[in-house]
């Protein structure tokens, strides 16, 4: 403190020149410290921070510092630095943004002083990756004497205000946060805990809520952050909050002095040492900061007064650090605010368990009734790409799932990695890895900090991969388990890894930072822990259950010994096609394929086979057809003739998936021949061709071929599923639905039997149509709703694009559209990976979406896609389906009824071959089309062979529809008898 200092700063006028902060001495000695601070916390984090100097052509005073302060964040700095100079440190603030609050800072002063014309010069830094604080100091004072030198006076036109990017993905935690203090400002103090954990940076939502309060409610913003674990009897974190304030603004020690009582002042005074001048003169004693209820009353009569001009909010970050003591004066003053307007926001790390009279403290608080508890959670893949698409813009799904994974989730993470990407500098699609290059001097930084032994620890760590835990890494290691643990301590705190809450094992942040790991380390260090690494492995697992056989995967394929990288990958991945986890089974055989490519030598030509169908069924399920076909082709091209069958049969499967049934119904036909003496490939291959007849409509014959496959097949056994499947598939298609329920009910108890988890949910999903084709709408629904949401694995696309086509209709159809547009933004990212037949029903979905929405060009364009897909494929039953939906569409359009009409006779024409259930849709439809244009004899015929379909369908016939059309059509009789005095059209029928 300067020596000129006057000992009680309530007798201070606005002309002193000698507070702390602008203090000719004290202040700079303040800048340096803080700078210190500021570049250790820039190279941890990647944040950056902004220096400003302004001269004035007149002696710096107080009042001026307190303009400056009152608009900066209470995270920011303002000090002397000489007579006429003061400095701003800005905090997390890039060059673009200081320069934005320099002008206001520029404009605000410009206001208060006589000649603004000439009156102020300004220099500007912000930090490098390889800056000094006393380099960063040169460099601003560089560029204000620059500016000095050419008499350039600062501009005084605002620039329009950068895009605020903290907020992005944080906007539900945000809205939480803003009506908690809406309750604030209607006189109930509120009390908002925020759990998050460090790695999520809790800070960058605590500025952008105080941002916002500032800006709409010009509300005053106290912050205070603990470090380390506070001692016993402090008050670190409230000290902090109200020490810069107390300090920075004169004018409210006269306020407190006159509202706060002398025994409150001197206790505050003991309370925080740097606001030890706040004591009166004639107040030397000392006061017993023990007296917690004292305290408390104290620190609630301060918040008082502060909150009697402004709304206040008081954050105090990392509270699960305070002491006893601070919990308990927290808890007083959420009870004891009265009606201030104050909300106080409390941030504690979720995994940090607190103990004692501290969490008894801390569990009354948040069940208490003004308070509100926030929890904060990673980013989702969503949410991340949306904080991508709002920086970069449009970018490739790859390039968001690759940032996703190592970022790990982390706000934190995710905004050091943006701030350090130019988007100008991106190609028009980006590889998933373009970013990497700018992050890695942060985690080698993060690196360089750990000593010697802590690196060997995260190797090891990077090594075993996620989940694991210390016993593991100690073995690995060859320490004391003691020794490993130490370590582990000291990097939990250096937040490098984490130890997740579900089963206490331990990961890295981020996928990053161990890819980093291993990036740095010699690779025949890596390699020979690798094999340690699976020879424990294979020590503790005498048969390696599935998670362990794709741990010593990897563990071999780094290792470089690729026989056996290849044993374990095809162990992992059947066992994730008997799990149906489609996506893994991918990797691992996909992994087993290219490895015995490369070395012929591993297995048999037939093993090698058997491995590749089973790639090829794993790429089929999840709708990877282009890399499903060209695995097929590419085992032909190399594996021995007695093979070709099978290959070749899957071929078949796949070409009718894509729509191909003339080319798969000829590759069958050239395979029956070479299975003649295999009954169950006979039966497989009349499987299939039954499959491919029912999707063009030969009902009949598709029948005779699921017969002639079930009568090869003993009873019950599981191979006869498919040609059931058929059979009853054909009975939904042809109107037959008592019959179609019942076989789907056979076939549910042999699916159960035999665990076949697939054909069980497919099978669950055929009979919820069914059921809307009876009219039991609402049990349909529910059944395809619960199918939708229970399953455990992710779902196959071919049976999610079935289910929610069928939920889109019917919600449409019952005005229930409150999720539609998820669904129908679900299904159009499925329309490339599923069969054709399923690709035409969820465009025709689809459309009638787009039509919901008044989008009439995106639904006719929908559905004429479908129609050519059917015609391309010679599949009859989806050009009637398509025809009527364009029918339908096209009835109320100006200009197209008559067109509409045609089309609907044409799809009348060609269901009553493949589908009579909808072809009667279809004749309703069109007996309304006859009704509005006029025809009652057409409409009369029609109504009559609706009825009759119905009865031959045995399906409930829909009176209330059929009452309607019996109504206008006998006025439309009526209508034209009064008209010409004879009646023209025949007799009404009843319904």
């Amino acid at each position: 403190m300067g020596d000129d200092a006057p000992q009680d700063p309530l007798d201070w006028t606005e002309s002193d020149a000698a507070s702390f902060l602008f203090d000719k001495k004290e202040g700079p000695r303040y800048l340096r410290m803080r700078l210190h601070e500021e570049l250790a916390r820039f190279r941890r984090t990647a944040r950056p921070v902004s220096l400003l100097f302004v001269k004035l052509r007149s002696p710096l005073d107080v009042a001026d510092g307190q303009v400056v302060s009152s608009l900066v964040r209470c995270c920011d700095l303002v000090t002397r630095w000489a007579e006429d100079v003061f400095a701003v440190v800005l905090t997390e603030t890039d060059g673009a943004t200081a320069a934005e609050v320099a002008e206001r800072l520029i404009e605000r002063l410009r206001r208060r002083h006589a000649n603004p014309e000439n009156l102020l010069r300004m220099g500007r830094a912000t930090v490098t990756a390889d800056d000094t604080p006393d380099g960063l100091l040169d460099r601003c004072l560089a560029s204000l004497q620059e500016a000095l030198d050419a008499d350039i006076p600062v501009p005084v036109h605002q620039s329009p205000a950068a895009t605020n990017d903290d907020t992005i993905g944080h906007e539900a935690e945000l809205r939480h946060l803003a009506q908690d203090f809406e309750e604030a400002l209607q006189g109930h103090p509120w009390l908002t805990v925020l759990q998050t954990a460090p790695w999520l940076d809790a800070e960058r939502l605590t500025l952008a809520h105080a941002r916002q309060l500032r800006t709409q409610y010009r509300c005053r913003v106290l912050c205070g952050k603990l470090t380390s674990k506070a001692l016993p009897g402090t008050y670190q974190a409230i000290e902090e909050a109200l020490t810069k304030e107390l300090l920075a603004s004169s004018y409210l020690f006269r306020e407190l002095r006159e509202e706060l009582t002398a025994d409150e002042l001197g206790l505050l005074s003991t309370l925080f040492p740097l606001c030890s001048r706040l004591r009166p003169k004639q107040l030397r004693g000392t006061f017993d900061t023990r007296d917690h209820l004292m305290v408390g009353t104290a620190l609630n009569h301060l918040l008082a007064v502060l909150a009697q001009h402004s709304p206040l909010l008081l954050v105090l970050e990392n509270f699960h650090l305070a002491s006893v003591e601070a919990w308990e004066c927290l808890a007083y003053l959420a009870r004891n605010l009265g009606e201030a307007k104050i909300q106080i926001l409390v941030t504690v790390d979720s995994k940090v368990k607190l103990d004692g009279w501290s969490a008894l403290t801390f569990n009354a608080l948040v069940q208490a009734r003004n308070c509100s508890h926030v929890e904060l959670k990673p980013f989702s893949l969503k949410q991340t790409e949306r904080v991508l698409r709002h920086r970069i813009g449009s970018i490739s799904s790859p390039f968001v799932g690759r940032f996703h994974d190592l970022s790990g989730g982390s706000p934190r993470l995710t905004s050091m990695m943006l701030r350090l990407l130019d988007p100008s500098s991106l190609p028009e699609e980006p590889a998933p890895d373009t970013f990497l290059p700018h992050v890695a001097h942060i985690l080698d930084a993060m690196l360089r900090s750990c000593r010697s032994k802590e690196q060997r620890v995260l190797l090891c760590g990077a090594i075993l991969g996620s989940g694991w835990c210390e016993a593991e890494l100690a073995a690995l290691l060859q320490w004391p388990e003691s020794s490993a643990q130490s370590a582990i301590v000291t990097l939990l705190e250096k937040q490098i890894l984490i130890r997740r809450q579900e089963d206490k094992t331990l990961s890295f942040i981020n996928e990053l930072t161990r890819e980093r790991i291993l990036r740095k380390a010699k690779q025949e260090d890596r390699k020979a822990l690798h094999l340690r690494a699976a020879d424990l492995l294979l020590a503790e697992h005498q048969e390696p259950p599935p998670l362990i056989a794709s741990k010593l995967y990897r563990h071999f394929r780094e290792a470089g010994d690729e026989e056996r990288a290849h044993q374990y990958a095809v162990t992992a991945g059947k066992s994730a096609v008997a799990a149906q986890e489609f996506s893994s089974a991918q990797k691992y055989l996909g992994a087993a394929v290219s490895l015995r490519n490369a070395n012929p030598s591993f297995v048999a030509d037939g093993r090698a086979m058997a491995v590749a169908l089973q790639l090829a069924d794993a790429q089929i399920a999840t709708g990877d057809l282009e890399p499903a076909q060209q695995t097929l082709q590419r085992t032909l091209e190399t594996s021995d003739a007695i093979h070709h069958p099978l290959l070749s049969r899957r071929l078949a499967k796949l070409l009718a998936i894509q729509g191909r049934y003339c080319e798969a119904l000829e590759l069958i036909a050239r395979l029956k021949p070479l299975a003649v003496d295999h009954p169950l490939e006979q039966a497989a291959l009349l499987a299939d061709e039954s499959h491919i007849l029912r999707l063009l409509g030969r009902y009949t014959s598709s029948l005779v071929a699921a017969f002639k496959s079930l009568q090869l097949l003993e009873d019950g056994a599981s191979h006869s599923l498919p040609a059931m499947c058929n059979m009853a598939a054909v009975s939904l298609a042809l109107g037959r639905l008592e019959r179609a329920l019942a076989q789907f009910q056979r076939i549910l108890s042999l699916a159960e039997q035999v665990e076949e988890d697939t054909v069980v949910s497919f099978t669950l999903a055929y009979q919820a149509i069914a059921q809307r084709r009876l009219s039991q709408t609402t049990a349909a629904r529910q059944q395809l709703q619960s199918l939708l949401e229970e399953q455990d694995s992710p779902m196959l696309p071919e049976l999610e694009a079935l289910l929610l086509s069928h939920l889109l209709d019917l919600d449409l159809e019952t005005n229930n559209t409150e999720t539609c547009p998820s669904m129908a933004s679900r299904l159009t990212m499925l329309l490339d990976r599923i069969s054709h037949r399923q690709a035409i029903g969820a465009r025709l979905a689809l459309s009638q979406w787009e039509l919901s929405q008044e989008r009439r060009e995106q639904a006719f364009q929908l559905a004429r896609s479908a129609l050519q897909q059917a015609e391309d494929a010679g599949d009859r039953l989806s050009m009637g389906q398509a025809l009527f939906k364009l029918g339908e569409m096209g009835r109320h359009q100006q200009g197209d009824a008559e067109q509409s009409r045609k089309l609907v006779v044409r799809a009348i024409r060609i269901l009553g071959e493949a589908a009579p259930y909808h072809q009667t849709q279809a004749r309703l439809l069109l007996c309304e089309m006859l009704l509005e244009a006029g025809d009652a004899p057409g409409a009369s015929r029609e109504l009559l062979q609706v009825r009759r379909s119905f009865e031959q369908l045995k399906l409930p016939l829909p009176y209330e529809r059929l009452k309607g059309f019996r109504i206008r059509l006998t006025r439309l009789v009526s209508s034209k008898t009064s008209g010409e005095g004879t009646p023209v059209d025949p007799p009404v029928p009843e319904a």
